[in-house]
């Protein structure tokens, strides 16, 4: 069973530190914002008659409780970025300029990375993952070969999809109009194919122009613990 340890910190807020092995979980305390980073946990020592800041080591005034809260390694996880999707095409030139030029993708690679195996990879503006396209590429998997256009469901996302809808049709892209679904962020999509019919949408979330998406996902955790 956990132990629970109650105090008030220096502004007259109450706070519970629930003592679980080395972790320490905090209830209902307006003074901490979020929780520790993923694979960080909350670690605590007593210290007589005074309570340090949350990370700051600036004490606490007229607080009963002495407890000294630090950002302590645990074991960490090993972290599985997503960071290339082979994408199935029947000519990879034309793929290529269609990445490229109407949709804005930088490319990475275009060389033959082995003999006989060709390898163009294209990345979006802003993204950590990018597409890679080659004929050789599935025959170093196992399982069928996918047929080109076969993939549905891919998808972008933007801050502004009206800009991003301006930005795409100037560029040639036929690209359908947005929808909005609800009116929650995160809910206005558009759509468009490739030239072998591989289907893209294209997903506005406008807290992307004011915080990256690793730190969203974060707060989101942190909500739901």
């Amino acid at each position: 069973m956990a132990d629970t340890i109650t105090g008030t910190n220096s502004w007259g807020r109450g706070h519970d530190l629930v003592l679980e092995g080395e972790a320490v979980r905090v209830r209902d305390d307006e003074a901490l914002r979020g929780p520790p980073r993923p694979g960080r946990a909350l670690v605590f020592s007593v210290a007589p008659r005074r309570v340090f800041g949350f990370g700051k080591g600036e004490p606490f005034s007229r607080t009963p409780l002495a407890v000294r809260l630090t950002q302590a390694t645990r074991r960490t996880a090993m972290q599985y970025t997503l960071e290339v999707i082979p994408l199935p095409v029947s000519d990879i030139d034309r793929a290529r300029d269609f990445y490229r030029d109407k949709l804005g993708f930088h490319v990475d690679i275009d060389q033959e990375v082995m003999p006989g195996m060709r390898i163009v990879q294209l990345t979006p503006p802003g993204s950590g993952c990018s597409i890679a396209l080659g004929d050789s590429i599935w025959e170093t998997m196992a399982g069928p070969r996918p047929a080109p256009g076969s993939y549905q469901g891919l998808q972008l996302c933007v801050a502004d999809i009206k800009a991003a809808h301006k930005e795409l049709t100037d560029r040639g892209l036929q690209v359908s109009e947005p929808v909005q679904y609800a009116p929650a962020d995160g809910a206005t999509f558009m759509y468009f194919k490739d030239p072998d019919g591989n289907g893209w949408a294209v997903q506005e979330y406008r807290q992307r122009a004011e915080k990256p998406l690793h730190e969203l996902l974060t707060e989101l955790a942190g909500r739901q613990q």
